[in-house]
């Protein structure tokens, strides 16, 4: 009980977002529903998804960025050019390491890792 459970940051990869994939359940369930939660006080967030995603497309991810920054949290999308769902697995892919590093990068902005 003396570790919160509130994350100081969130790191996204082709995130589930309450559009696209899985709308069926937030249409029932709309409080789990990350896009229809946004409200200040939101940790830190950097998310990845693929242009060309068909699981979550990406004005989906591009919504939810807009919403976060919009209600005063720190959010980033990294835009993976022309890639579809988990875009940037496995390590052997080219868009591996600089999503990683801009994920590293922006962890390190917001001072959580040295």
């Amino acid at each position: 009980m003396k570790i919160s459970s509130k994350p100081n940051a969130l790191v996204l990869h082709n995130p589930v977002l309450g559009e696209g994939f899985g709308k069926e359940f937030f249409d029932v369930h709309p409080e789990f529903s990350p896009i229809l939660n946004v409200k200040k006080g939101w940790p830190p967030t950097i998310l990845s998804n693929g242009t060309k995603d068909k699981t979550t497309p990406i004005e989906f991810a591009e919504k939810f960025t807009r919403l976060m920054n919009e209600a005063g949290n720190t959010c980033e999308l990294i835009r993976v050019k022309d890639a579809d769902h988990s875009c940037d697995w496995p390590v052997s892919n080219p868009n591996f390491l600089p999503t990683l590093q801009r994920m590293t990068d922006f962890l390190f902005e917001q001072k959580l890792i040295k």
